[in-house]
């Protein structure tokens, strides 16, 4: 019986992995990583440079104090923004897993927001080859302020696109080698506000689909 070839390869490990001394950290991206690497290119060197909310295309500034504000360098909050905003996609108790045929070395997955800390049901992927972040989905990002927070409710804890209202992610997320897929055990009970582990998702970075898993 064959297998296909992409199952059985292992990562590669980085060309930097060797100069490592365990016990110390490094930065590996940025404008000045450790260890004598180059910077990394200007919009992937940290994960808040794929913020949707930062991306004009998806969160269209609507009024004229936000024009104003993203024509000045400043912020645009987005309908999915939350309390904490984008950064709860790591601060508000949410892992990540390390997905190992996402890239030449693997790539690690980020997702998540929990109660009204963050809406975006964004992923989001650090490649280690590359040593760079990019938005692998955008999640729902098509929504108004009434598609989030208390106010909306879906059913199936799904928004219209098929992605998972994002929870406290915890430890609740792991990798699947064979299907490629990012998985989490936990979403949110309908409402945006509310966490409920006890839903089946998974995530495949070829697809870039998000569904319930039954």
């Amino acid at each position: 019986m064959g297998h296909h070839p992409n199952l059985l390869r292992a990562p590669l490990a980085p060309q930097w992995l060797d100069a490592m001394r365990i016990g110390r950290w490094y930065r590996l991206s940025g404008d000045r990583p450790d260890l004598g690497l180059p910077a990394t290119r200007a919009g992937t060197r940290y994960l808040r440079d794929g913020d949707p909310a930062c991306d004009p295309t998806l969160n269209p500034a609507r009024r004229p104090y936000a024009a104003l504000r993203r024509l000045t360098g400043h912020y645009v909050h987005a309908p999915w923004s939350g309390r904490i905003g984008f950064p709860a996609i790591t601060e508000a108790w949410n892992g990540a897993v390390l997905a190992m045929r996402l890239g030449e070395s693997g790539s690690l997955i980020v997702f998540g927001g929990g109660h009204n800390d963050y809406f975006g049901s964004d992923v989001h992927a650090f490649d280690i080859a590359t040593r760079e972040w990019r938005r692998i989905s955008e999640g729902f990002a098509q929504g108004g302020p009434e598609d989030y927070g208390a106010g909306a409710f879906y059913p199936n804890a799904e928004y219209p696109d098929g992605s998972p209202l994002p929870p406290h992610t915890y430890g609740y997320v792991q990798y699947d080698g064979v299907g490629n897929d990012y998985l989490i055990r936990a979403s949110l009970q309908g409402r945006s506000w509310g966490c409920h582990q006890g839903e089946h998702y998974h995530f495949n970075e070829q697809t870039s689909l998000s569904s319930a898993a039954h």
